[in-house]
């Protein structure tokens, strides 16, 4: 899948594509658990990080909620963060 994506990216594939767009979105997701920023994913799996921030906000924009909730939100809101 990460090789797909990254051939994709380099080929110039318009970012309106369905395909491009559910790779990205696929790494987006294995970034959020893989406890590393996102610069640090990039740089171990050989992705751009200007592409990245891109699908990012792309990611966020189509799912209105961010993947992760700031600890000092949860203090803020009176949760227990996990």
């Amino acid at each position: 899948m990460l090789l797909v994506a990254i051939a994709l990216l380099k080929k110039g594939m318009a970012s309106s594509d369905p395909v491009l767009r559910q790779l990205m979105f696929s790494l987006i997701k294995v970034w959020s658990v893989s406890g590393k920023t996102q610069q640090e994913f990039c740089l171990e799996k050989g992705l751009n990080f200007g592409d990245f921030g891109y699908w990012f906000r792309k990611y966020e924009q189509v799912y209105a909620l961010p993947l992760s909730i700031p600890v000092s939100t949860c203090e803020a809101e009176g949760l227990q963060a996990s």
